[in-house]
């Protein structure tokens, strides 16, 4: 029961505080910062209100600044226990007097995963933005997108290896749901790894067939098991591995497939311990095992204004409007300019990231191919509404497809026919180039020419890599290198804890005057360009 207890103070409290705690000390900066008043009313349904008996729980605010001392400090549920009981700045931080009883680890951990839990934590850290955008540390001139990797807290199992898990997993499942099944099947379904069999994709086959089998069996019998809940867990997660998995890794003669074709494995689950981590590219040959975070920042003085994590399959530029929409509804700021790197470039993040408001996107340009054609479509040109060839010859019709999102155009065939460059631009042999432009295609002709412009060049140079000491920073001194937790919704309680902690540093910094604004340098050049640049975006009616 959560029930409103006076705080008292004893004359100790007041010497130790006097004398043994620095007014100048982070924690301290930090606490007067602060404010929880949001709080209790969050988390008032989280507890048993109903029961006058029970005994007085440690107060929210305690337990919520628990946790954040946590990640101030990188200490673990039970070293931050052990502080607060023993040191007494870290008793003042979390707003406990000398006499108090200080809470133990399991106790931190229940209000974190349940009194908590990921959506009230995604509100807390909402508030905490709020109140460093009310102390101006946020404006909303330049903010950049990006995302990086949080490394899972798993062993990493080959196909093979993660199948028999789940079989193993199953079967003790069953023997828990109804242990004469299970002394049936126990025997039937045994499978034994061989460390170096002859044929590896044969062996592979073997277990895929049994474990078949075995679901097959399961499936029959689910109203004897009683529909358990660990059976049906483990039976999703083998019928998951096996959808995902097979024929993966070795070829038709046990051979390991050769690295560059292991992209087959993004998305996909590695230890069922933790189904949510998978795999994830950082390129097209180096690959993670865990989360990613997608995150954007003000780069004003670094404050990290929204962020969310991810599968690490995950696309990033499929979340760049998201977290300006997610920022726009919190403090009500949409960038006067947004910067990302390539990645960001794929799909519709641009037009996505426009209907939010945002006017100015720098983001550069990668090479698309039209399968149609051998030209690139970044050759082409769009003037007065038509689509003009690199040879300079306007197309014949232009034809509005609304269920592809699009415009297709035709090109004469007597032009295409007499044209030198024929080879190179289409495979049709009798009629003229025909080309498909999606509506966000039409969006890539204004980037072509502002990508070339000196405002483009400025802002990239000068703020693209800004983000990239920050979430350093997070990975290096706020434990955002390695999963602490097992689950998507617990990692991103460690993120948004993280990454308060983190705001709060710069907010230090920026109170002692530590902190410069580094958007002024890029403002004050931008300034220099001119008034605004002419719109690029071609009539699409």
């Amino acid at each position: 029961m959560l029930k409103q207890t006076a705080a008292e103070k004893s004359f100790f409290d007041d010497f130790v505080a006097r004398n043994f705690i620095s007014p100048d000390h982070k924690l301290v900066k930090i606490k007067e910062f602060l404010n929880l008043d949001f709080l209790e009313p969050l988390v008032k349904d989280a507890y048993n209100n109903g029961n006058n008996l029970g005994r007085i729980p440690i107060e929210p605010r305690v337990l919520f600044m628990a946790c954040l001392l946590e990640y101030l400090e990188n200490l673990s549920d039970v070293e931050v226990s052990k502080k607060i009981f023993e040191v007494p700045l870290y008793r003042y931080f979390v707003g406990l007097g000398l006499e108090d009883k200080a809470p133990d680890d399991t106790t931190i951990s229940f209000f974190r995963l349940n009194r908590m839990g990921e959506e009230r934590f995604k509100v807390a850290f909402e508030q905490v933005i709020a109140q460093l955008y009310e102390a101006g540390l946020i404006s909303g001139k330049i903010q950049t997108q990006d995302a990086t990797d949080i490394r899972g807290n798993i062993a990493i199992l080959n196909p093979i290896q993660l199948l028999n898990v789940c079989r193993q997993k199953l079967l003790n499942a069953i023997k828990l749901a109804d242990n004469k099944l299970y002394e049936k099947w126990s025997k039937k379904f045994d499978f034994k790894i061989i460390r170096e069999p002859k044929n590896k994709q044969k062996h592979f086959e073997e277990l895929i067939a049994l474990c078949q089998k075995l679901i097959k069996e399961v499936k029959k019998h689910r109203s004897r098991l009683k529909k358990s809940k660990k059976v049906e867990r483990w039976l999703y997660m083998m019928e998951t591995v096996l959808f995902e998995r097979q024929d993966e890794y070795f070829d038709d003669e046990g051979k390991k497939q050769k690295k560059d074709d292991e992209k087959k494995i993004i998305g996909k689950m590695i230890n069922p311990s933790d189904p949510d981590v998978n795999w994830g590219a950082k390129s097209d040959k180096k690959f993670f095992a865990g989360y990613k975070i997608m995150s954007n920042m003000d780069n004003q003085y670094g404050i990290i204004t929204s962020v969310t994590v991810e599968k690490a399959g995950a696309a990033e530029e499929k979340y760049a409007a998201w977290l300006l929409k997610q920022q726009k509804k919190n403090i009500a700021v949409v960038p006067e300019h947004f910067v990302a790197d390539a990645k960001y470039d794929f799909g519709d993040t641009r037009v996505e990231i426009k209907a939010e408001g945002v006017e100015n996107i720098y983001i550069p340009l990668v090479a698309t191919k039209n399968k149609e054609g051998k030209y690139l479509l970044d050759k082409f040109s769009f003037e007065n509404g038509n689509l003009v060839c690199p040879e300079g010859y306007p197309a014949e019709a232009r034809y509005h497809l609304e269920d592809k999102m699009g415009f297709e155009f035709k090109f004469m065939a007597s032009v295409c026919a007499t044209c030198e460059r024929r080879k190179e631009c289409t495979t049709s042999k009798s009629q003229g180039r025909r080309a498909f432009v999606a509506a966000s295609q039409l969006e890539r002709w204004t980037v072509v020419s502002f990508n070339v412009t000196d405002e483009y060049s400025l802002v990239m140079k000068g703020e693209r890599y800004k983000i990239e000491p920050r979430q350093a920073d997070l990975k290096r001194n706020q434990g955002l290198s390695r999963a602490r937790y097992v689950g998507l919704a617990r990692m991103r309680i460690q993120t948004y804890l993280a990454v308060m902690a983190s705001n709060f540093k710069k907010m230090i910094k920026y109170g002692l005057g530590l902190l410069e604004d580094s958007t002024l340098k890029t403002l004050s050049l931008l300034a220099r360009q001119g008034g605004p640049r002419d719109e690029l975006c071609p009539n699409t009616t």
